[in-house]
């Protein structure tokens, strides 16, 4: 996985969930249930407007800590059968939801657009909420394998310190350069608009994002994912509406 210093707080149920259990050394990570695993197809754009379909799934875990506490957790693999890389993302919580309880928030995020996913020749790259990336270029030979090593390496990544968890994701500083007016009416104090990446697309060393609030930005990232340049757009404006034309 790329890691990259967090810059801010963005996937804020993620981070709230990490500061429950954060006081805590992680012991093991157990499952509970096969029976708490689904599997779920899952969509994903390619360069130049092109789309793919990757596997995916989704397990409830229970963490066990040293101080005989227990936590739960979802493991959220994708694999892609194309290029057999596979993705994965972990995320503690503070109790363990009972098994008829159990949802797939992940999955749900996926299907509502929550998370974008791209799924290039080399690697996967998921764009979470509107501000945090987590990319892998890591290879399985079956959605079965990358579920085992996806396990292995969450076992490995819970027992770090909450900054070392931090660091797993890429932090994009998107009000710090368009300003806070995007989600913040003016002589207000309050957040009252979601910051929502409403569009992505992919070209050749650059990534095009489409950023809603109270109006929208059009941003342009390089392929370190460093903030180009940026401008107001329209509202309804699509990242496919500034590529360039395929290559010839």
């Amino acid at each position: 996985m790329t890691a990259r210093p967090f810059l801010f707080g963005p996937m804020t149920r993620f981070l709230l969930a990490l500061l429950v259990v954060g006081t805590c050394s992680a012991d093991t990570l157990t499952e509970i249930s096969h029976a708490r695993t689904k599997d779920r197809s899952i969509p994903a754009f390619t360069d130049y407007g092109g789309s793919a379909t990757l596997d995916g799934r989704q397990l409830w875990l229970e963490v066990h800590y040293q101080d005989g506490s227990v936590g739960g957790g979802e493991l959220l693999i994708l694999f892609d059968r194309g290029s057999n890389v596979y993705w994965w993302q972990f995320e503690e919580s503070s109790i363990v939801v009972p098994r008829e309880q159990a949802s797939y928030r992940q999955f749900d995020a996926l299907s509502s657009g929550e998370i974008k996913v791209y799924a290039g020749r080399k690697k996967i790259i998921a764009f979470e909420g509107s501000l945090a990336i987590r990319e892998s270029s890591e290879h399985a030979d079956s959605l079965d394998d990358a579920e085992h090593k996806a396990f292995r390496s969450a076992q490995q990544w819970a027992s770090p310190p909450l900054e070392a968890r931090k660091s797993q994701f890429i932090g994009v500083g998107i009000l710090r350069v368009i300003g806070s007016s995007i989600i913040v009416k003016p002589n207000e104090v309050f957040v009252s608009a979601n910051l929502r990446l409403t569009s992505i697309a992919r070209r050749e060393g650059e990534w095009v994002l489409i950023y809603s609030g109270h109006w929208t930005a059009r941003v342009i990232l390089d392929d370190e994912f460093e903030i180009k340049t940026w401008e107001r757009v329209p509202d309804g404006t699509t990242a496919l509406g500034y590529m360039p034309p395929l290559p010839h």
